[in-house]
């Protein structure tokens, strides 16, 4: 909790006034363990923090010069030759005018002929190296210099003079080598992570990737300078951001600039040292670490590793900006005038002197130190009631936060519900409708069938009648021609005539009754048939809106889920909020009893500053990085 950090540093200051000869900050050697190193970047104040980024920002060394030399005679005639193995050793001969190194010279005496090695280097972290080689004996000087890699061989015959050709001369022979150092390199370190997926580069170079937003990532390129830092954040749904400490500084929105590329394509060198961004905007900070924002209410705490202060920050849309760029803002280091420098120079020998008086007042009147004590007791105690106040400010804005989701879920459970009860309902009338039409379906086919017995009889029932009448005239023309006249023959042609009309009668009255009966049906055919395709039309929708409604009712049910896992770890963060509040409490009720007994801690205040230095170290760096 915010409020017990600033408890505890006031308590820390506290004592550092109070009691001066024994209690005194110790700001650990940035330099040093790299243990001390990592917890000043993760838990130390931020003047530490700061002289740490000084010493690496510093670390970088120019190009140094170590320089190897050598002095011995040598029998040289006529010129002088120069070799080097690549291995780190330098020779030096002698060389006739063939140009070949002379090794049997009656005229050379005691001095050496051939090949003699004069240095053995070191070439550890050697970047070049330079040799200059020269003869010298009276007024004649020969000789040349040689620059290489201190992984080449070569041998050289400097020919710029020449000597006077009587015989062997016995010069000194002076050989200097120069070697330009690789630059030093240092650990970057680099603590982050990105919601969601992220591709980190350094100077360039990619050196790691990440895809979990609840993971703090930790990566230590090791750069001899810093020239670019650039991030590459891609993601899956949200709001969208990134925090960390880069060097051991937060992430801070003015800091850094972001582009969003997701509708377009992104430069293929955006990552390199020299890309121009001078057109991207400046990213936005969407809160810091230990903010009330969705990121800590979803963990239910602030990302571990990464400083409270440090800023969640992406480009001006995070909820719909899903391929986003960034790059950090390297300040380029520039002359200073020497006026400037002059007037720093000024404020700090100022400030050197105050604190001595500082120091020098309160060694010698303790009574001052009590009341400049009560001073700082008045404005410790305000400070705390503050604290105290916005602590209580921020759990009022967490149970309005649990209210507020917890109104939500009720909300979405309702609707979950209602749902749940209509997708019910249509499942229901579904089974019900299916039921239906399967029994009309059948009955249709039953009458369709029918239908198609009654085209088949028609013909043949007409055809029968037509028939029958065609037998009774045949009938009539048999008798006419065969009955003799009579009685007999008349009254069997009366007979046949009333048959005639007899059938005719019944052959209009069946032929009536059979297209009634045949139209009747395929009426009821066609009715059948236009309610089956409705039934169906309905069956369909009906079918389409359950399937419907039962997506929503899942959507409804992930999202109740979501919802509730949310206010289950507010309900939690609250609870711990309220424990470390009664925390602070009790740190308040400390810090006030020092303050308000100051004959009880007598004991820790007798006696003279044992550490006037290191006291005056601190409240140098305090009023440097504006703390005090």
């Amino acid at each position: 909790m915010k409020g017990i950090n600033i408890a505890l540093f006031i308590l820390g200051i506290s004592f550092v006034a109070s009691f001066t000869n024994n209690s005194l900050i110790f700001l650990p050697n940035p330099i040093g363990d790299p243990q001390v190193k990592e917890d000043v970047y993760n838990h130390g104040s931020q003047a530490n923090r700061k002289l740490l980024i000084a010493f690496q920002e510093n670390i970088e060394e120019s190009a140094v010069k170590t320089v190897y030399s050598d002095k011995r005679a040598h029998c040289i005639d006529h010129f002088l030759a120069v070799k080097y193995d690549g291995k780190g050793n330098v020779y030096i001969g002698g060389a006739g005018s063939n140009r070949k190194i002379h090794t049997n010279r009656k005229d050379c005496g005691k001095y050496k002929q051939g090949w003699v090695k004069v240095l053995k280097i070191g070439t550890t972290n050697v970047a070049s190296l330079t040799i200059n080689s020269y003869g010298k004996y009276g007024s004649k000087k020969c000789g040349g210099v040689i620059s290489i890699s201190p992984t080449k061989k070569i041998e050289k015959v400097f020919t710029g003079c020449a000597w006077n050709g009587k015989g062997a001369q016995y010069p000194l022979v002076k050989t200097v080598v120069n070697l330009k150092m690789k630059q030093k390199t240092f650990a970057y370190p680099i603590r982050m992570t990105v919601d969601n997926v992220f591709d980190l580069y350094v100077n360039g170079k990619l050196v790691g990737r990440g895809n979990s937003w609840t993971t703090t990532y930790s990566f230590n390129p090791q750069i001899d300078k810093l020239r670019s830092v650039a991030i590459a954040g891609r993601d899956k749904g949200g709001p969208a951001a990134f925090i960390g400490t880069f060097g051991g500084k937060i992430t801070k929105a003015r800091e850094w600039k972001c582009m969003d590329y997701t509708k377009s394509k992104v430069p293929s060198n955006w990552m390199t040292d020299n890309f121009d961004d001078r057109k991207w905007p400046v990213a936005k900070s969407y809160g810091k670490n230990s903010d009330n924002n969705v990121w800590r209410r979803v963990a239910g705490k602030v990302r571990p590793n990464i400083p409270n202060n440090a800023e969640w920050i992406w480009s001006k849309d995070n909820e719909n900006s899903d391929m986003v760029y960034c790059r950090l803002q390297i300040a380029k280091p520039q002359q200073q005038k020497p006026q400037q420098k002059s007037a720093e120079y000024s404020k700090l020998e100022a400030d050197k002197k105050r604190i001595d008086k500082i120091v020098e007042a309160l060694n010698k009147n303790k009574k001052l130190s009590l009341k400049k004590l009560g001073v700082l007791g008045t404005k410790v105690n305000k400070v705390l009631e503050d604290s105290k106040r916005n602590e209580l400010k921020q759990l009022e804005v967490e149970l309005r936060n649990i209210e507020r989701t917890g109104k939500s879920v009720k909300k979405v459970y309702q609707d979950f519900t209602a749902k749940i009860n209509e997708v019910n309902r249509l499942k229901v009338n579904i089974g019900k409708l299916k039921e239906i039409v399967k029994k009309h379906f059948a009955q249709m086919t039953k009458d369709s069938k029918y239908l198609q017995l009654l085209k088949l009889i028609k013909p043949k029932y007409f055809d029968t009648l037509r028939q029958f009448n065609a037998k009774m005239d045949e009938v009539g023309s048999s008798i006419k021609k065969n009955i003799v006249a009579g009685e007999d023959k008349k009254g069997m042609l009366r007979i046949v005539d009333k048959s005639k009309g007899h059938a005719n009668n019944i052959t209009e009255w069946l032929s009536k009754a059979f297209l009634e009966h045949y139209e009747k049906y395929k009426n009821l055919l066609t009715k059948e048939t236009s309610e089956y395709e409705a039934e169906q039309k309905k069956l369909a929708a009906d079918t389409n809106k359950y399937n419907t409604g039962v997506k929503l009712a899942n959507t409804y049910e992930r999202e109740y889920k979501r919802l509730l896992d949310i206010l289950n770890k507010l309900k939690v963060t609250y609870g711990q909020s309220k424990e470390e509040q009664a925390v602070f409490e009790e740190v308040i009720k400390v810090v006030q009893f020092i303050f308000r007994n100051p004959a009880k801690i007598k004991s820790f205040y007798d006696g003279e500053l044992v550490n006037g230095k290191c006291a005056k170290t601190i409240l140098q760096t305090h009023i440097k990085n504006e703390l005090i």
